[in-house]
């Protein structure tokens, strides 16, 4: 895969992760009707989500206190996600997200983080990818806690093959395929081979009609707008309430792929919240970058936009019920050629 599409397919591998989780939150759904003794009619307590009450497998709201809040109030009912998924088994990841959830005005907003993205670190290598390699889960939490200002309340690490097993668990997907589409790339064993038109695709047509870019006029921008898409009408069919009577299947392919602190309780209730969810309120979107191409002895690395990642932060990711300021995320930037901390007094 060419250096100047890398952006994008990870924000690709992002999407098919997110799907995943949806998947995953079915099954929460289904368990609640399935196991719990009572029925999914219990109150949810209204404390602030930072005390630290013990969860209960009545379906309470899952606390939130890996990461310290130094003094902030969060908000009720607003949490976030590390998602991520690994590369071909040096222990990078090749996939990063964060997402929030707000479920008292059911909103999901994912931010995708480019594996190349600087970070500060002692470290030669500054990227974010190289994180996970050497301290773990825990230590790419809390360097995107870090980064961003906020809180990781949970993880979910993803393997990425999960997305054509949820394609054909839903019974595939009748899609438009905007172009013809003819490539073939005997190195990745990828042969895609699709006409233009109304048509029904199982997970592995899927995934070649989303993995195309070459059939586009403007490439990556077509592509994407295929990408996300389709992506919208898998994730509308996974969330159906018809589809609860999968959750078997999901049940499997998550057990198989999917990695969590996530507990049982924790995803029953979420999967109550999320049935209640507008697509028109799952948004996608990438940090903003201010250079992809920035090469520092030797490496290259994608740069942020210290603005706009402020920005970003505070109407997509911030749990807490005031701004942040960029001094309040560990951020690092090139301006005018000059390497720039975002908390440089």
């Amino acid at each position: 895969m060419h250096k100047r599409n890398s952006i994008f397919i990870r924000i690709l591998k992002g999407l098919y992760i997110f799907v995943v989780i949806l998947s995953a939150l079915i099954v929460g759904a289904f368990c609640t009707y399935k196991v719990m003794v009572r029925p999914p009619e219990m109150e949810m307590p209204s404390a602030p989500v930072q005390e630290s009450a013990p969860l209960s497998v009545d379906g309470e709201e899952p606390n939130t206190t890996k990461a310290p809040t130094a003094g902030l109030v969060r908000k009720e009912g607003v949490y976030t996600f590390l998602i991520f998924g690994m590369d071909d088994g040096s222990g990078n990841t090749d996939t990063i997200m964060v997402g929030s959830y707000d479920t008292i005005h059911q909103a999901v907003h994912v931010i995708s983080i480019p594996r190349d993205t600087m970070i500060e670190t002692d470290r030669a290598n500054k990227r974010i990818n190289a994180v996970h390699a050497s301290e773990g889960v825990a230590g790419l939490e809390q360097e995107l806690s870090n980064m961003l200002g906020i809180p990781i309340d949970f993880y979910v690490k993803v393997n990425l093959q999960a997305f054509v097993a949820i394609v054909d668990a839903v019974g595939g997907i009748d899609y438009n395929v905007p172009v013809d589409m003819d490539y073939e790339d005997p190195a990745q064993n990828l042969y895609i081979h699709l006409k233009e038109g109304m048509q029904h695709l199982d997970g592995q047509k899927a995934l070649e009609m989303v993995r195309c870019r070459s059939a586009y006029t403007n490439q990556d921008l077509g592509r994407m707008e295929t990408q996300q898409g389709f992506l919208s009408a898998l994730a509308s069919k996974v969330l159906r309430l018809g589809n609860v009577t999968k959750a078997q299947e999901f049940a499997s392919i998550f057990s198989e792929y999917v990695e969590t602190d996530l507990r049982l309780e924790n995803i029953v209730w979420f999967g109550e919240q999320i049935l209640g969810l507008d697509m028109e309120n799952l948004t996608f979107e990438t940090i903003p970058i201010h250079s992809a191409s920035y090469v520092y002895q030797h490496r290259a690395y994608v740069t942020l936009d210290m603005e706009n990642v402020v920005k970003t932060v505070n109407e997509k990711l911030n749990p807490y019920t005031i701004d942040l300021k960029s001094s309040d995320l560990d951020m690092m930037s090139v301006i005018n050629g000059q390497i720039m901390h975002s908390r440089a007094s």
